[in-house]
């Protein structure tokens, strides 16, 4: 039914640049859903032609069997009502759509300048430069009635023409969309590095609304995750930093229905990482939440799969958990991670503010880097030996990167302080700042890797995850009682020079006095 080689109409639309972004992103889920016998609009006149047959009848696809408008009051009140029309041959296709039964239900607005209103009929007229080729059609938006409610609906009827020949379809306007929930199945621990991930999806419509358009689910992959789309009705997006595999599914999902993947998802754990991120979202097709229909927004190049289609099986009676709209799993390899806590021992006397570094090193076979949640892997506990307080500790620009608690006694920082990485060395570890109080005899502190419970690093040598932190210290230097010149240095010397010349002269005077006067 699609060729992605689809061109737009030329009819000067103003909004040109948002009906194309619009028709690409249609254009790629079109594929999808079709590979799953998706849903698809009526079409009239003759049912079996072909895309590619330019010989063929005007036709009307990817008409959704519901249109969702928000509800009153919701920030995104108003939705695109968006289809493709497939011309026989190049030239003008009129297009009339039918809004009579929407009185109380939805409102008709920002209408595309290829259309007319007249009461209840907005007519469009497009020229089409190549048949057999579809192209998305946005002829104006939906916002809900003043005083709907979730449930209203009605519908809409659009009929497309050219030369005699016309297809006709319909849409049901739904105020409110159908509120999905979704979990991951599938044990995600301890999984070999480079393995792919055993990951199903369950999907559960918990709301008051069916999803008749079927439903997507998107998984983002972090942590240098691979994403391979395997299924025909899948497709990985984004870049190889962000990657993002789409899968759609053209089954009605009724208020109360649960569907699982019958197979796992194309997603493979990482290498190196102990620990890496998953986000899976589920939304309606058609929905607010739908990318297709967000003609603002740039479609990313993507790669489809061309395996068999992802399937589904029923799970109504799947008991497991399910959260709204997005779940967060966490990957975990089997692999180790040693905290190997050191520290350099502090000197100085009583009365003394002295240096000291500590810090974790982290040795192993994996990466434990936890930025996708933005999370410390492990956090440093520094304990100062008794008889001294932490005065000072690392910093950046200014700002301490760790918290002194307790009278300075205990210190508590992430691993990604600066240096809490690292062991003690030239330059290595985290510095801190200890006053000496009073020398206690025997007094040691302490440097402990405290693991973040959430991510265990699975360490083999846990008897290493602390180390003490020796203090040697002297007795304070008592203050001389007499002169500070009288000890050593120059003044010990004059001293000395003073002492040799009173003996001289006391024993010149001696001499004189024992030989008496002299003749003259």
């Amino acid at each position: 039914m699609v060729d992605t080689g689809a061109v737009s109409f030329a009819a000067g639309m103003a909004n040109a640049a948002g009906v194309a972004k619009g028709a690409a992103r249609a254009v790629a889920r079109a594929a999808l859903i079709l590979a799953v016998a998706g849903v698809t609009a009526v079409t009239a006149a003759v049912p079996s032609a072909r895309a590619d047959d330019h010989s063929g009848q005007v036709r009307v696809e990817e008409l959704p069997a519901d249109t969702y408008v928000p509800e009153p009051g919701n920030d995104e009140r108003s939705m695109d009502l968006a289809f493709s029309v497939v011309p026989k041959r190049a030239g003008r296709v009129t297009v009339v759509i039918d809004t009579s039964r929407l009185a109380g239900v939805a409102t008709v607005g920002r209408l595309s300048d290829s259309c007319r209103r007249e009461g209840a009929r907005v007519t469009c007229s497009y020229r089409a430069w190549n048949g057999g080729q579809p192209s998305t059609v946005r002829p104006f938006r939906l916002r809900p009635a003043e005083g709907s409610t979730r449930g209203d609906h009605a519908r809409v009827t659009v009929r497309a023409s050219q030369d005699g020949s016309a297809a006709a379809g319909s849409t049901a306007v739904i105020v409110g969309v159908p509120k999905l929930t979704v979990g991951e199945r599938g044990s995600l621990k301890r999984l070999r590095p480079g393995a792919p991930l055993p990951l199903r999806v369950a999907v559960r419509n918990e709301g008051g609304i069916p999803a008749r358009n079927g439903f997507g689910i998107a998984v983002g992959a972090g942590g240098d995750q691979r994403i391979t789309p395997r299924y025909r009705n899948c497709r990985k997006e984004g870049t190889d930093l962000d990657p993002e595999l789409r899968c759609v599914f053209g089954r009605s999902l009724k208020p109360g229905q649960s569907a699982v993947t019958d197979g796992p998802l194309g997603v493979t754990a990482s290498k190196r990482r102990l620990y890496s991120h998953l986000s899976i979202t589920v939304y309606a097709l058609g929905s607010p939440d739908d990318p297709a229909y967000d003609p603002d927004e740039e479609p990313y190049p993507g790669t489809a799969g061309k395996g068999r289609p992802l399937g589904l099986t029923d799970a109504s009676a799947d008991r497991g958990r399910f959260r709204e709209f997005r779940s967060e799993a966490t990957v975990g390899l089997d692999r180790q991670v040693d905290l190997d806590a050191v520290a350099r021992p502090a000197r100085g006397r009583v009365g003394e503010t002295v240096p000291v570094r500590v810090g974790v090193r982290a040795r192993g076979e994996a990466d434990l880097d936890l930025s996708y949640w933005d999370q410390s892997a492990w956090s440093v506990r520094f304990t100062a030996p008794r008889g001294t307080r932490i005065v000072g500790g690392p910093e950046d620009d200014g700002q301490p990167l760790c918290t002194i608690r307790h009278g300075g006694t205990v210190a508590m920082c992430p691993e990604s302080a600066e240096g809490a990485a690292s062991g003690p060395g030239a330059g290595a570890g985290m510095g801190f700042r200890l006053h000496i109080d009073k020398k206690v005899h025997g007094a040691r502190g302490r440097v402990e890797a405290v693991p973040n419970p959430d991510f265990p690093p699975h360490d083999p040598r846990p008897a290493n995850d602390s180390a003490p932190v020796a203090l040697e210290a002297t007795a304070a230097t008592p203050e001389p009682e007499t002169l500070p010149w009288l000890y050593g240095g120059t003044g010990g010397a004059l001293v000395l020079a003073l002492g040799a010349l009173y003996a001289v002269r006391r024993r010149t005077r001696a001499e004189s006095v024992r030989q008496g006067p002299v003749d003259t």
